[in-house]
């Protein structure tokens, strides 16, 4: 007899509103062998089987990283490059949501390949535990939250079909003579890369699949979303917090405008605009000022020193080249008196008072990254926006790309912001973690 346990809030969390009994039916109905049984003592369903571990009911997503990606469902496909280490992601739209469409693969403090082979960190990405998870995607992407996997299940027909949609063709145990594999309906291509253990052991390969969402269920556990090979469901469930998990990445993109300018030394302004300049009175520095439509921006980027804002690299010339980076709580009343942290609706109102998602008119024309898919900016309106990078413990993306954090909250974990990059001439809104520092543009009040 052998018992696999697994974490639950003495039910499991479902998508629709489905009762524990209902769900028990339906494991029923698709001719599992499994008895579960409530473990009080534990606050753990256990589920047990005579034969061989039992997987719980449910669907997630595992895909492979580089190797065995294999969609061809409907989802629109592109791909990015992680430049932090090079590695390519395939990537596919369901719905209202930018998904990857493999597993990530990044290296970082407290991530694994499973069974510590190197290669199935090519098969299936590497294991995670939920504080390395967190701050893993690449720049534009982030850890999903419980609620998104929910979008991304209503999307693909509602949990009860969503495991078989989002699992690959191949690459799943069979269950009693029956295929485990999905139809990746979505390019989705979710493989089984099963999980790590804090003794350092490995299970499920094969069987299920596991991804980290960023939403927090108490101080030992989060949320995770999960596929099995033995049933059609996707479920949402929580773990414990020091468990390796999968991490699937979502990009969260409103089409608009983005900028990162230069705030001392490099403004290049030339454009439309109306050109004026202020001088902070707190630390005697003066700014380029450009009159855009109905509003009057910072023409270079905030450098006005406070606590939990940086120089990039550790660079005080940074600092006067770019502006500093601050965290969110820093941003939020960082601009001088007069002028204040931008909304999300008002980086909307200059995306409109400039032509709309027109990165380029915004992009300062040097400084910025040459070659492959680069886009030179044109800077119609003297914004002068330069690829400041940003910084996330370490610095990244200096002469890549730009973000200017907005005072607008997404959640208590992320907070919006405008990016540009130079590989595009697009702009984008998206979120990001708020302890990570970007750059500022003031807007006047």
């Amino acid at each position: 007899m052998y018992f696999f346990y697994i974490r639950a809030m003495n039910k499991y969390t479902f998508i629709a509103s489905v009762s524990v009994a209902l769900f028990f039916a339906a494991c029923g109905d698709d001719s599992s062998s499994v008895e579960p049984s409530l473990d009080e003592s534990s606050s753990r369903v256990v589920l047990s089987s005579s034969s061989s571990f039992s997987v719980i009911p449910s669907s997630s997503s595992v895909s492979s990283p580089m190797s065995s990606w294999s969609g061809g469902g409907a989802g629109a496909i592109g791909s990015i490059t992680d430049s932090r280490d090079g590695q390519s992601y395939k990537t596919v739209s369901i719905g209202t949501q930018t998904w990857m469409a493999q597993n990530l693969n990044y290296e970082t403090a407290n991530s694994y390949c499973y069974g510590d082979t190197p290669s199935n960190c090519t098969k299936y990405g590497r294991l995670y535990t939920w504080a390395a998870a967190k701050t893993a995607c690449p720049t534009g992407w982030y850890l999903p939250t419980k609620a998104e996997f929910e979008t991304l299940f209503t999307a693909v027909g509602g949990s009860s079909t969503a495991g078989k949609m989002l699992k690959s063709t191949s690459g799943w145990n069979d269950f009693e003579g029956k295929s485990g594999n999905g139809v990746d309906a979505y390019s989705f291509s979710a493989l089984p890369a099963g999980f790590g253990r804090a003794d350092e052991s490995y299970s499920r390969e094969g069987y299920s699949a596991n991804f980290w969402s960023s939403t927090e269920y108490n101080s030992n556990d989060a949320y995770i979303m999960y596929l099995s090979y033995n049933y059609d469901y996707a479920y949402l469930n929580y773990d414990f917090k020091y468990y390796g998990f999968s991490v699937r990445c979502v990009f969260f993109v409103i089409p608009s405008s983005s900028s990162v300018s230069s705030p001392m030394s490099s403004w290049s302004g030339g454009g439309a605009g109306a050109i004026g300049s202020i001088t902070d009175s707190r630390d005697g520095q003066s700014y380029k000022t450009v009159s855009i439509g109905t509003q009057t921006w910072m023409a270079q980027n905030l450098n006005y020193e406070t606590a939990n804002s940086y120089c990039y690299s550790d660079s005080p010339s940074n600092c006067t080249k770019y502006g500093r980076l601050y965290t969110w709580a820093a941003a939020k009343t960082a601009c001088p008196t007069g002028w204040h942290l931008p909304a999300y609706e008002e980086f909307k109102t200059l995306f409109t008072a400039v032509g709309g998602s027109t990165g380029t008119k915004l992009k300062s024309t040097s400084g910025w990254n040459s070659g492959g898919n680069s886009v030179s900016g044109t800077d119609n309106y003297s914004f002068s926006a330069l690829p400041a990078g940003y910084r996330s413990e370490s610095y990244h993306d200096e002469g890549r790309s730009a973000y200017f954090w907005s005072s607008s909250e997404y959640d208590r974990t992320y907070a919006y912001l405008m990016t540009l990059g130079f590989s595009g001439g697009s702009a984008n809104l998206g979120v990001f973690y708020k302890y990570d520092g970007f750059s500022v543009r003031c807007v006047k009040d």
